[in-house]
């Protein structure tokens, strides 16, 4: 983009505020907190028995991230 002088003008990013960065890793962190739970609570049931073994857990889950990856492409 030029000026009226014919000077390139260049749009530097903003830095992102503290606020912002505060806020955006405690979402992070808070979603890596209920990743765990709702894992321990698909991985066992009430009565302490495993309602799924954990290598078809993680099959699972490792095939839902590729497909995930894959339509993100």
């Amino acid at each position: 983009m030029t000026g009226q002088t014919g000077n390139a003008v260049e749009s530097k990013p903003r830095p992102a505020s503290s606020l912002t960065l505060l806020v955006l890793t405690a979402l992070a962190l808070l979603a890596f907190a209920g990743n765990s739970v709702l894992c321990r609570l698909a991985l066992s049931d009430r009565s302490g028995a495993a309602a799924m073994d954990a290598a078809s857990f993680t099959l699972i889950r490792l095939g839902s991230g590729a497909l995930v990856l894959l339509l993100l492409t």
